[in-house]
């Protein structure tokens, strides 16, 4: 699956604040086979640990936000 079928089904999961189980499971499907460590703490974050290689052996992580945000689209990247 490319990235933009990736990214398009991601975004048609429901996945309001608190029920970011079926959007949690996607997302570890499809980063898993990319990951040393796949965890899930007790706030419900998906942590991807990747680690490093070589002298420095440095580890990577990524994040972002699994839940949707119900603002209308005037609000959307509305600073106050």
């Amino acid at each position: 699956m490319d990235i933009l079928n990736v990214l398009e089904k991601a975004t048609q999961i429901n996945s309001v604040s608190g029920s970011e189980n079926e959007i949690r499971k996607f997302i570890s499907d499809n980063v898993k086979k990319y990951c040393d460590e796949l965890l899930v703490d007790a706030m419900g974050n998906l942590i991807a640990h990747k680690k490093g290689s070589g002298k420095k052996k440095k580890s990577r992580f990524g994040g972002m936000s699994m839940n949707e945000k119900p603002n209308p689209p005037a609000m959307l990247g509305r600073m106050e």
